[in-house]
């Protein structure tokens, strides 16, 4: 609250409990300090142990259900939480803040398409359709972008050396450039993506390839698109299942 002030009308309500149980509001308060809870509050223990208990609370917070390709996408919600404060601390916790639905949704799954987990010393592949279809292209508009970057287990970026060393400096591919990288697309401008932890042969292309940690804790795949359309809006869209491959 010292950074991100409540939102007036918003959370009038709950800025009045908790002012009742000790926070206080200077008058004349310096800049991006301007509630307090200090030692002598008469209710400072409980409200300790109540952030205690909500720290704990939150790492079982139910998640949204996956989409029948095992991505969890949310689609409404996020942003614009009204009166949502658990989806609100959930948000804040796993990734600091979220833009409305509107201006972009987001995808992250764990599992491959049989709903098993990710491990990043195997070889996947996610086909996304020609544009209009569903599983196809994501469908943004005009101007908006899309891109789908892997991470480690633990959110971290990863540091594939053979990718290191070939060269290749990105860690996400997309619809257009990314990352000074483009994608290469079919002669139908559908695309496929092969997510493993070693260069691609047998005359798959490279500038497809999104390199794996070549470590067996499941990876993270994550899936941002800017300026979505309704049909990714009302889930008339889904991402393609990430298929195991020999």
């Amino acid at each position: 609250m010292q950074y991100n002030y409540p939102i007036p009308v918003q959370d009038d309500a709950i800025v009045q409990t908790l002012k009742s149980l000790g926070f206080t509001q200077p008058k004349d308060s310096p800049a991006f300090n301007p509630y307090d809870c200090t030692t002598d509050a008469p209710n400072l223990r409980a409200m300790q142990l109540g952030v205690a208990a909500a720290r704990n609370f939150l790492t079982r917070a139910p998640t949204p259900l996956p989409t029948k390709t095992f991505w969890t996408m949310a689609t409404t919600g996020v942003g614009e939480y009204q009166g949502n404060y658990l989806l609100r601390a959930e948000v804040a916790q796993q990734a600091l803040g979220a833009n409305n639905p509107q201006d972009a949704v987001y995808g992250y799954t764990q599992l491959d398409g049989r709903g098993n987990k990710l491990d990043g010393t195997q070889k996947y592949v996610i086909h996304f359709g020609p544009p209009g279809t569903n599983q196809g292209i994501p469908p943004i508009h005009d101007g908006g972008f899309w891109s789908l970057t892997i991470y480690n287990h633990d959110g971290t970026l990863v540091a594939n050396q053979d990718a290191i060393n070939k060269g290749i400096t990105y860690n996400a591919i997309g619809g257009m450039m990314v990352q000074g990288h483009s994608a290469c697309f079919n002669s139908d401008n559908s695309l496929d993506l092969y997510l493993q932890p070693t260069a691609p042969a047998g005359g798959i292309p490279l500038c497809n390839w999104l390199p794996l940690p070549g470590t067996t804790p499941s990876f993270i795949a994550f899936l941002r698109m800017y300026w979505p359309t309704d049909t990714i809006l009302n889930k008339d869209w889904l991402p393609p299942r990430i298929m195991k491959v020999n």
